[in-house]
């Protein structure tokens, strides 16, 4: 028999994208990561040129 928690994971994962989603739409602001220094990489990016 075929286990259901990977369907059950699947689903959880799509809603919790749509929560957040939703949330950026309805704030209008653009996704951050907590774990990814943002300011770093455009000085890295900027330092290239």
């Amino acid at each position: 028999m075929i286990r259901k928690g990977h369907n059950k994971a699947i689903v959880a994962l799509a809603h919790k994208m749509l929560r957040i989603i939703d949330a950026m739409l309805r704030n209008g602001t653009p996704y951050k990561d907590s774990t990814i220094d943002y300011e770093a990489l455009v000085v890295a990016r900027n330092a290239s040129c």
